[in-house]
C-alpha cells in the first residue's frame, strides 16, 4: 500500500471524526464507531507497510553481508 492510500484513509478519518463532533448525540455515536473501525483498519494497513519494508530491507542487508 503506497503512502498515499495511508494518507488519505488518515484524512477520511478525520473527516468522520469532525462530523462526529458536529453531530447529535445518536449520530455521533455512530459516526465514533466507524472512525474506530477506520482507524483500527488503518493501523493494519501501516502494520502491513512497515511488515514490507523491513522484509526488503532485511533481503538488501543479507545481499549486502553475503
Amino acid at each position: 500500500m503506497a503512502i498515499q492510500d495511508l494518507l488519505k484513509q488518515h484524512t477520511n478519518i478525520g473527516a468522520t471524526i469532525e462530523a462526529a463532533n458536529k453531530a447529535m448525540p445518536f449520530q455521533a455515536m455512530t459516526l465514533a464507531k466507524k472512525a474506530a473501525s477506520q482507524s483500527h483498519e488503518l493501523i493494519g494497513d501501516i502494520i502491513d507497510h512497515v511488515s514490507d519494508l523491513e522484509a526488503r530491507l532485511n533481503k538488501m542487508e543479507a545481499a549486502i553481508n553475503g
